[in-house]
């Protein structure tokens, strides 16, 4: 997995480690899967993307087994031909319960087929490309190829609603694609293929309430997908309204769909007749909405509400090893040092995950920073870098609290070189004597790109002041930033750069890049007078760099 260094204030987004804690004990789920008619499908896989697995075989009685070795929420996609398919989530959210047996009772979706399709694609295992069927009068389509093979695997595009492949009418067998999907197997006579799909054979049949149906004892599993869709909307919305600022749309019905979704979190939160699982998973998203919104009344509620949290989701509770960020809530609660650190602490000693560890060590980090306690600042910045010095998520806070940093104000900076957007050098010996403001992005960090809006103003502001600005992307491909800078609102006029090998570039080390947005500001004889994640204070800065009629 890899580290997404693209932060807004000062919280990092890191995934999880992609090692997991050794296993103790599982979690068996067994479970039946049916088509929405009732019966069973032909075949089916069961895709487990929360641990390292392959994807699981349905046996011909339409059963499976999964075994999760560890706690924490799960996700698994049941798939099967005609792209029927269900999304399933797991809560495990207590570790003494690793030994549990799961019924689960699964029935697939069903695809939405258009009634008339008027154009036909079929992609194969002969090559690459979509080639168009051609419509025969009695309305089926037909695709005929050339081929060396004894069989082939072909799917079929513009059967169905969604912008996805499914099989065709013709298929001696299915072989599942690795990635969700199946290709319709047809067994070969001659070096010639005739592929004829008929739409008017496609099972248009009325069906059941496609879904799943957990055994009584774990029922409260099935509240769980209603909490994680509505976290999942509301987190969604909040993305697409961050973007509104550099020229993106409103995402449509936002805010009633982001008051809905969180007023869902909200009731299940407060109803003590919650399943527990359920519970504990709506405070968990709760919190990690009002961290992420950007209304000071709500970030100040941040605090208030990680204390009820705490008497909700207990340390032991597996849920902290994905929502261990929440605890950066802790800087804005009204407890002193010591009951803000035994807080961070309790966690830190239940959660597992690695990178929950580091985590958990960044906010005990900030907590000792904001209570000016040197000593516990220096203890555990020492046991993070002893205990995960190698790792690429603890790169944030290595750098954030390195108590002697390559790039600080005063220092004289640190030189680089990189690649201009043309391919020709970048060398930033070339603006000595220049006041220069550099800024550190992604055509994929959301905040870069909310950023945008605010550097065109400064760039207005201060250019005819004396300014240089260099944009320095750590996106690996020219022609992507380019891309990026013909979009309305996004021309970026000034100068830029690449780092191609992204994070691991020498010059990102170099720098102590650790997360983007972050803006790096040169006075003309090269020395640092600020670096900071986001624009905040880079006006006052430049006011006092560039007096007003410098040219």
């Amino acid at each position: 997995m890899t580290i997404r260094n693209c932060v807004l204030g000062t919280v990092a987004l890191l995934t999880l480690a992609a090692l997991p804690p050794a296993a103790e004990a599982e979690v068996l789920v067994r479970g039946t899967v049916r088509i929405a008619t009732g019966e069973v499908p032909r075949v089916a896989h069961i895709v487990l993307n929360s641990q390292d697995a392959h994807p699981i075989k349905m046996e011909p009685d339409g059963s499976f087994e999964l075994h999760l070795l560890w706690p924490g929420i799960h996700q698994f996609y049941v798939t099967s031909p005609n792209h029927e398919h269900t999304l399933v989530w797991l809560a495990l959210v207590d570790r003494k319960r690793m030994n549990d047996e799961i019924e689960l009772q699964i029935t697939m979706r069903r695809p939405e087929y258009l009634p008339n399709p008027s154009t036909i694609e079929i992609s194969g295992t002969w090559d690459a490309e979509r080639h168009a069927a051609i419509r025969q009068q009695d309305g089926t389509f037909v695709y005929e190829v050339e081929t060396d093979a004894d069989t082939i695997g072909y799917s079929v595009w513009g059967l169905i609603a969604a912008p996805h492949s499914t099989n065709g009418s013709l298929s001696d067998r299915y072989a599942y694609d690795g990635d969700g999907d199946y290709y319709s197997v047809l067994d070969l006579s001659s070096g010639r293929a005739r592929i004829v799909v008929d739409p008017a054979k496609m099972d248009r049949r009325q069906t059941v309430e496609a879904g799943f149906k957990f055994d009584p004892a774990h029922a409260g599993q099935e509240t769980v997908q209603g909490v994680i869709a509505a976290a999942e909307t509301a987190e969604a919305i909040l993305k697409q309204q961050m973007l509104v600022a550099a020229g993106l749309p409103e995402p449509p019905n936002g805010e009633a769909r982001l008051a809905a979704a969180i007023a869902a979190l909200d009731g299940w939160e407060q109803d003590a007749d919650t399943p527990i699982e359920a519970r504990q998973l709506a405070f968990m998203y709760r919190q990690r909405i009002y961290s992420r919104m950007p209304d000071p009344d709500t970030q100040d509620s941040a605090g208030e509400h990680l204390l009820r949290l705490l008497q909700v989701v207990p340390p032991e509770s597996a849920l902290w090893d994905k929502f261990a960020t929440n605890l950066m809530a802790l800087t804005k609660t009204k407890l002193d040092y010591a009951a803000r650190k035994e807080h961070a602490l309790r966690v830190f000693d239940a959660v597992e995950w690695p990178d929950s560890r580091i985590q958990v060590l960044n906010v005990l980090l900030t907590l000792a920073k904001m209570a000016h306690a040197q000593q516990d600042l220096e203890s555990f910045y020492a046991r993070l870098k002893e205990d995960y010095g190698d790792a690429p998520t603890a790169r944030f806070a290595l750098t954030q609290f390195n108590p002697d940093p390559p790039v600080a104000p005063g220092k004289p900076f640190p030189e680089f070189t990189a690649k201009r957007l043309s391919g020709e050098p970048f060398d930033s010996r070339d603006y000595h004597g220049h006041v220069v403001l550099y800024d550190f992005w992604s055509t994929g960090c959301v905040p870069c790109v909310a950023a945008i809006p605010e550097l065109e103003k400064i760039w207005a502001d201060y250019s005819d002041r004396g300014l240089k600005m260099v944009s320095v992307a750590l996106d690996r491909n020219p022609q992507a930033v380019e891309a990026f800078r013909r979009r309305p609102g996004h021309q970026m006029p000034w100068d830029h750069a690449l780092l191609t090998e992204g994070w691991k570039a020498a010059a990102a080390r170099k720098l102590g890049l650790s997360a983007i947005p972050t803006v790096i500001l040169v006075d003309a004889e090269g020395r640092v007078v600020f670096k900071t994640i986001g624009l905040l204070g880079v006006r006052t800065r430049l006011d006092q760099l560039l007096p007003a009629g410098k040219g």
